[in-house]
């Protein structure tokens, strides 16, 4: 997913379950897509990065219902929550 994208390595563990009745999922797609560390995405027109795929990738599930993604900390950028958090 990193596609050699510079930034801090970050392994993501996502569990996913039905919210009725608390049963993990296996066997589900979750789709990773999120921005690079200078807040940039990849594959997106209006950021002058369409066709690129970094920072994008597919995972399934396990038995125990986790997909697992090795990607970067993404960056801030414009739009998103101020940094440090209001008090």
């Amino acid at each position: 997913m990193r596609e050699q994208q510079p930034g801090v390595p970050l392994l993501l563990d996502l569990q996913v379950f039905d919210a009725n009745s608390c049963e993990v999922l296996p066997n589900v797609m979750v789709d990773f897509w999120h921005a690079n560390a200078t807040g940039v995405y990849g594959g997106y027109s209006a950021e002058g990065t369409e066709g690129e795929t970094w920072l994008r990738g597919l995972a399934e599930t396990n038995n125990e219902g986790v997909a697992q993604m090795t990607t970067i900390f993404p960056g801030h950028y414009d739009g998103r929550f101020p940094l440090p958090f209001p008090s």
